[in-house]
């Protein structure tokens, strides 16, 4: 295992995508935001080994499969950077409500790709 894994998950918006219409967050009431943010704090005291592990009930997190039929999408689509879509994954932002974040967990870092509010990314 790498010693990367082992530590906590940082978060890099280096390729945030903010043009999508799909996956718009303007004008998104401010509970989504401290919940998106309350997630995140929570995912960052995570350590990579913790976040990659089947399917916890309240994150929901899991690798997305761009094969499978539900999904809507083929991949992250940025140009030079298919290490992104070989490593895509993703986890909700609550419980219940506000959708998922999606993005490539490399090693411990989480690249923030898509925030996904409405849950699209999935039929």
């Amino acid at each position: 295992m790498r010693e990367t894994l082992k530590e906590h998950v940082k978060l890099s918006f280096k390729f945030l995508d903010f043009t999508s219409p799909k996956f718009n967050f303007t004008g998104r009431q401010s509970t989504y935001f401290t919940s998106l943010l309350d997630r995140l704090k929570i995912v960052t005291n995570m350590k990579a080994t913790e976040l990659q592990q089947p399917y916890q009930r309240t994150l929901r997190n899991h690798a997305i499969d761009w094969t499978y039929a539900g999904c809507t999408e083929k991949g992250f689509g940025i140009r030079n950077h298919q290490q992104l879509d070989d490593k895509a994954f993703q986890f909700s932002v609550s419980v219940n409500e506000h959708g998922r974040v999606a993005g490539a967990l490399i090693d411990n870092t989480f690249y923030v790709v898509w925030l996904d509010p409405d849950h699209q990314v999935y039929d």
